[in-house]
């Protein structure tokens, strides 16, 4: 069983670990991938931005950086970087939950650490087909949510 690490580095949000660890396991038994560890953590907009800046030289607003650390053929191991501001606006102009806006990004990371490329219109497409038939099969109500202060 692979190890899945949830950090949570904001003030604002919520993110309900035991159900994001849940999605991770769900995505790689189906996929049938092996993973050694994996890091999960979410973030804000500044943060994110930061790590764009530093590893892609891109000073541009994005909702996942997503870093693939083993080498072809060994178990994945892995971070996702989610930005919690970039998820709340997505849902916001996708007119969707909070929550399954973090379903699907959380998703979407775990198919780039699998080897799912988005940079071609093609790749995109499948990509998303894919990423919709989890969001599907998969219970994430509660996911995410705003920190009551």
């Amino acid at each position: 069983m692979p190890q899945i690490n949830i950090t949570n580095i904001t003030d604002t949000y919520h993110l309900n670990e035991n159900l994001a660890k849940e999605l991770i396991l769900y995505i790689l038994n189906c996929e049938r991938f092996d993973a050694e560890e994996i890091s999960l953590i979410l973030a804000n907009d500044d943060y994110i931005n930061k790590l764009k800046q530093q590893f892609f030289d891109e000073d541009v607003l994005t909702d996942t950086i997503t870093f693939n650390l083993n080498d072809i053929e060994e178990p994945i191991e892995g971070e996702m970087y989610l930005s919690a501001d970039s998820i709340a606006g997505n849902a916001e102009d996708l007119k969707i939950s909070l929550d399954r806006e973090c379903a699907n990004v959380i998703v979407h990371s775990v198919l780039h650490l699998l080897g799912y490329e988005d940079h071609k219109d093609q790749l995109r497409q499948k990509m998303f087909e894919i990423q919709e038939q989890y969001i599907n099969l998969f219970d994430y109500e509660n996911i995410l949510s705003v920190k009551v202060q």
